[in-house]
């Protein structure tokens, strides 16, 4: 089972339990990527990793703590009290919630136009409130159709509000006036929702609600696992960053990452000082994909972690398929490894 397969079976006959159907037999399928370089010492070097899948735990695991460590670097700077009862408080942050209206699109033109008319309503916030960044994470109903949720500061515009009760009887503060109808005319396409958070931190946090419920398939509900299956047949992000949360993403990906971008440094000895010699290891190169169930791996690997497992032996076929694009491992099972 590929995405491609499925595009191909649903994207014009759009079935949800079959994307939904396709999706859970995609994910059965574990790979690990093979990537390539030359060491310190000239020879060929090759190592796997088990590639992430959308709703698997690594996957969840690397979503969520990209997200939790994106709101630890957010500035702590807080808009009012969220414990106050009556009266008016301001803000700079709105926690967004935008719908479709089935009515007027089928639940394939929700997906199909999420991203589209998510990137018009954030250019009508700019053009309305001057420069906003904007945090979004995409979550599905339970009849499959996308909610696009939105934590936006805007840095010029304080928004005013009250504390009032939602349908569920908790309290929320939302915004009156011009502004609540000006953000909401902003939507065209359907039902929208418009909260004042406290911070942005806050606004981060329910966003982090929403994102875990549709990350990973073993905690994932019908909601959950609809969305995790939309966005795999539509192409979508879990969630994204724009203005001035973009380079902070950045770094938080940079500093969290095993990328060796800038070479990684060897020590290989020492001079007559006494000080320490460095060779830089030449870049990792990617290589190809390693099917999980077909690789006999205590013949031609060995393990270093739990996820990650490397070719020791220069004499083991691992190191002879530079030249053979695809070629069949000697277990008797015609295992392979697949290269693209």
């Amino acid at each position: 089972m590929s995405l491609r397969s499925s595009r191909r079976a649903y994207l014009d006959n759009f079935d949800v339990s079959g994307i939904i159907d396709d999706y859970l037999e995609w994910l059965k399928h574990i790979f690990y990527v093979v990537v390539w370089r030359f060491n310190y010492l000239g020879k060929p070097e090759y190592a796997c990793f088990r590639s992430a899948k959308r709703g698997d735990e690594l996957y969840a695991s690397r979503v969520m703590s990209k997200f939790a460590i994106l709101g630890k670097h957010l500035e702590d700077r807080w808009f009012y009290n969220r414990k106050v009862r009556s009266g008016w408080v301001e803000s700079h942050a709105l926690l967004i919630t935008l719908e479709y209206d089935s009515n007027k699109y089928s639940l394939k033109e929700s997906w199909a136009l999420a991203g589209i008319d998510f990137n018009r309503y954030m250019s009508f916030l700019r053009r309305a409130y001057g420069k906003c960044s904007i945090i979004r994470c995409f979550e599905a109903h339970e009849s499959g159709y996308v909610h696009i949720h939105l934590v936006v500061l805007f840095f010029i515009k304080s928004f005013k509000g009250k504390p009032m009760k939602d349908k569920k009887g908790r309290r929320v503060f939302r915004v009156v006036g011009d502004d609540w109808h000006h953000l909401k005319a902003g939507w065209v396409h359907g039902f929208s929702d418009v909260r004042m958070v406290d911070s942005v931190k806050g606004g981060s946090y329910y966003l982090s609600k929403y994102l875990s419920k549709s990350v990973s398939v073993k905690e994932a509900g019908d909601k959950g696992l609809k969305a995790l299956s939309m966005c795999w047949f539509m192409r979508k992000r879990s969630f994204s960053v724009s203005g001035d949360f973009i380079p902070l993403y950045s770094d938080v990906i940079n500093s969290n990452s095993n990328s060796n971008k800038d070479g990684l440094l060897i020590e290989v000895g020492k001079d007559l000082l006494g000080h320490s010699i460095f060779l830089r290891a030449t870049k990792w190169r990617f290589f190809g994909f390693l099917i999980a169930d077909r690789v006999l791996f205590a013949s031609n690997f060995s393990f270093v972690d739990g996820s990650s497992l490397v070719c020791v032996d220069e004499n083991r076929n691992l190191y002879g398929l530079l030249e053979k694009h695809r070629v069949s491992l000697d277990d008797g099972l015609n295992r392979k490894l697949i290269v693209f």
